[in-house]
């Protein structure tokens, strides 16, 4: 029985430390992963960049304006082991993310190249995670 057993007690204490750091660096690294694609993200109007959100991948994302307070509400219920997805809804987010070569639905011809906003901050994860333990 772990209130008997000292030992028990502090081992047992010492987890839950750990798991509270734990889950202190996952919302670290979720911040700073949105932060890193938002800044990535192409300005004309300020839209798309607005829309960047993070969910816990369990309900649909309807579009909406800013999402800051959206996006720091969950990121500070993130535990480590739930799912953690930065997403946007706008519908033009995967032409600038992948670029788009053809006619859009007006006929006008487009060979636009894409920004890859997300594929770079995904490529930066390893550099935020260690900034992320870092810090905390």
């Amino acid at each position: 029985m772990i209130g008997d057993d000292p030992f028990a007690v502090s081992v047992s204490e010492w987890i839950d430390k750990a798991k509270a750091h734990a889950d202190l660096v996952l919302r670290a690294i979720a911040q700073d992963a949105l932060a890193r694609v938002k800044q990535l993200t192409p300005v004309k109007t300020g839209y798309l960049r607005s829309n960047w959100i993070v969910t816990d991948g369990t309900a649909a994302v309807a579009i909406s304006g800013d999402r800051s307070s959206e996006s720091n509400a969950i990121i500070m219920r993130l535990k480590l082991g739930y799912p953690c997805v930065i997403t946007n809804p706008i519908s033009y987010a995967r032409r600038i993310e992948f670029g788009f070569v053809g006619r859009d639905s007006l006929g006008r011809h487009y060979n636009q190249h894409g920004v890859g906003m997300m594929q770079q901050t995904i490529a930066d994860m390893p550099k935020i995670a260690q900034r992320a333990v870092q810090r905390v």
